[in-house]
């Protein structure tokens, strides 16, 4: 390891002399030795480290180098624009990330992450584009992951989920107040409040008393707000109506029957509503077509899910996929036959598996 560690110090200082000698006799005016000089220093400092495995050390020196690589990059081609503080900021990423995370320390982790973002973003959006405050749209979601963190190392799932549907639901009121006055529709995310309510009464959630409960009242919720706000406008609500009927369902049958076949059997319910629906509310748009895509990948992820049926879910994933591709294609542009190359790529999955994994051939 030694003798390594020597051979690329010569030969690197050999080849960064060379690398000199050519650009200042050839192009002195740009110092364009320092690209290659970059990668080549990175052989002698990677063996220096891997032989005393301070890889902490070497994520320290290697940003350092790497942030001074972009400095003069930066300076000798466009110094007007500091454009070198954007890569820099995402490498010191790593060993921020090496030092906390090699110690378990991931409360720590988010914390200082959460507080090195919110200072990069509030800068750029101070020194960039002072006549608009965006940076308050990154930051309050990204408080989200410590305040996560903190209650969830201590078990506190009821407090954070009180604390997070309440600052979601703040977030989404303080955008609303900001950009569309006009329009309350902060109130569509009243849903949220769900999460906080079921934590806190525990068991007895799951129980189909309980999901009649939010079935009816979610969909009554939904009918005012359609009603108070939009009276005039397409009735979305309808479009509820299959989901929340279905939790009670679901909730009623749970345990009691062949869990595949309940999948099957919600899955053609879930199509033939949404295409009766799709026919009579709005039949010159057939947007039925995605929801069978979703319901029969739902489907078979649900039936071949297990190991030994992987061969048959790439067998029926493929030609659910080719078919909608085709759909498509027919619907919507059947003048111009594009469908096939999606059906090229994708018929290479079963194809794969059937050779390597079926037939193992290697």
């Amino acid at each position: 390891m030694k003798n390594d560690f020597r051979t690329s110090i010569i030969i690197s200082s050999f080849i960064t002399l060379f690398l000199v000698m050519i650009t200042y006799t050839t192009s002195s005016q740009h110092p364009w030795f320092i690209y290659p000089l970059f990668a080549i220093q990175w052989w002698p400092l990677t063996l220096f480290y891997k032989q005393r495995s301070a890889w902490r050390g070497y994520s320290i020196v290697s940003s350092v180098i790497i942030s001074l690589f972009f400095l003069v990059i930066n300076l000798t081609t466009s110094p007007g624009f500091l454009w070198c503080l954007f890569p820099i900021f995402v490498i010191w990423w790593w060993p921020l990330s090496y030092v906390t995370c090699s110690q378990k320390k991931y409360v720590l982790h988010s914390i200082l992450s959460t507080s090195y973002l919110s200072i990069f973003f509030i800068s750029v959006n101070y020194f960039l584009t002072p006549n608009s405050i965006w940076v308050f749209y990154v930051i309050y979601p990204l408080i989200y992951w410590p305040i996560s963190m903190i209650f969830a190392s201590k078990n506190y799932w009821k407090l954070l989920s009180i604390l997070m549907s309440s600052m979601i639901i703040g977030y989404l009121a303080l955008v609303n107040l900001l950009e569309t006055p006009e329009t309350i529709w902060v109130t569509y995310a009243g849903v949220l409040l769900w999460w906080p309510v079921i934590l806190i009464i525990g068991k007895k959630a799951d129980s189909v008393a309980f999901s009649i409960i939010v079935s009816f009242t979610t969909f009554a919720y939904y009918i005012i707000l359609y009603f108070v706000q939009t009276p005039e406008a397409h009735p979305w609500y309808i479009y509820l109506i299959f989901p929340l009927v279905w939790y009670p369902v679901t909730m009623f049958y749970k345990g009691t029957v062949n869990q595949h076949r309940f999948t099957i059997v919600s899955a053609i319910a879930f199509i033939a509503y949404y295409f009766t629906l799709n026919m009579i509310v709005t039949p010159n748009r057939y947007w039925f077509v995605e929801i069978i895509l979703i319901a029969s990948w739902v489907t078979i992820g649900r039936v071949f899910g297990s190991e030994n049926k992987r061969f048959l879910l790439s067998v029926t994933g493929t030609l659910i996929t080719i078919s909608y591709f085709a759909v498509i294609n027919y619907i919507y542009s059947p003048t111009v036959i594009w469908a096939v190359y999606p059906a090229f790529a994708i018929i290479w999955w079963p194809l794969s598996y059937y050779f390597f994994k079926v037939r193992k051939y290697s």
